[in-house]
């Protein structure tokens, strides 16, 4: 299903709507707090570290529709004026935009650590190796590695 809208394009770029829009981001950050609650679990127990809270923060930081059609029943309610709306729009416009990229830069910064930490492990094996006190049980070692990337694009 889609869900279609008017966007106040014409109005929208005043100060006041971008001041304000601009506040209406900084809720964010409740939605961005999320991540805390995101942890490694094991059976003994859950640790919180910075890059789980990273990952959940940003991916949870984009606002969607129920806020704009929430916005526009408003304006349509005479709730809201058509300033608080278009500064509505523009939070939202600007979560759309700021949180995959965020979420992109978090992911593509994990994933060149881990190739850094296989690529030490990897040395460290070989060293082992060479120096005889490797596992002489397995003659190669096999890692696996599930590496997911999807192209960012609209539409």
């Amino acid at each position: 299903a889609a869900i279609a809208f008017e966007v106040p394009v014409a109005t929208m770029w005043t100060g006041r709507i971008i001041g304000r829009g601009a506040l209406f981001f900084l809720a964010i950050a409740g939605k961005f707090a999320t991540g805390f609650t995101v942890g490694h679990y094991s059976a003994h127990h859950r640790s919180h570290d910075l890059q789980n809270f990273l990952r959940a923060g940003f991916a949870m930081a984009v606002w969607g529709e129920i806020s704009l059609l929430a916005g526009f029943q408003g304006l349509v309610d005479n709730v809201i004026d058509e300033d608080t709306f278009g500064s509505i729009v523009f939070a939202v416009l600007l979560s759309v935009f700021v949180g995959p990229w965020a979420l992109r830069w978090r992911l593509w910064h994990d994933r060149k650590a881990d190739r850094a930490r296989n690529w030490a492990i990897e040395k460290e094996l070989a060293v082992e190796d060479e120096e005889g006190g490797g596992d002489t049980r397995y003659p190669h070692f096999v890692y696996y590695t599930l590496d997911i990337s999807c192209a960012a694009k609209f539409g």
